[in-house]
């Protein structure tokens, strides 16, 4: 009777071991053909959709070799945009030349933009990729009014 048991238990661990991998494949398939089909998807709509935990769908992309790219926000370039920045940077060339010094007087700084249209946050953004796709979304902020907050750096010295 105890070796019947015993049997009996195997035979159940190793049908439910099997039920497990069978199930597993197919969240490993369903995982990566979401992906594929939309690189934006989330890992949380990803999980909600298929009904499991955030945890496996992100496990099974790291298994995969996927990572989560960040969007790089770049200007919309416009008609005149290129010969005014052109048009900068000869300017900087001639007061670096005139004065050495002359980056030492010039506010560097870093910020925070608050825009009008609500812009996303690109921090939540990602694509799911094997190898980075160096993407990149044009916005066509020239035309938004923003608020910044900023902290800068003059010569040596901070500024708030």
């Amino acid at each position: 009777m105890l070796l019947q048991d015993c049997m009996l238990k195997r035979h159940h661990a190793d049908t439910i071991h099997k039920q497990e991998a069978q199930r597993n494949e197919a969240n490993k398939n369903a995982v990566l053909a979401a992906v594929t089909a939309n690189p934006q998807i989330s890992i949380s709509r990803i999980a909600r959709n298929m009904g499991i935990h955030r945890s496996s769908v992100h496990r099974i992309l790291q298994s995969h070799k996927f990572h989560p790219y960040h969007v790089n926000l770049v200007h919309d370039l416009h008609g005149e945009d290129f010969n005014s920045r052109i048009r900068s940077c000869n300017w900087f060339n001639e007061k670096i030349n005139e004065d050495p010094q002359f980056f030492t007087r010039v506010l560097f700084s870093d910020e925070a933009i608050f825009k009008s249209d609500g812009s996303v946050n690109r921090h939540n953004m990602h694509y799911w990729s094997q190898n980075n796709p160096h993407w990149m979304r044009a916005v066509d902020h020239q035309r938004i009014w923003s608020l910044n907050t900023w902290c800068g750096i003059l010569n040596t010295q901070s500024r708030d």
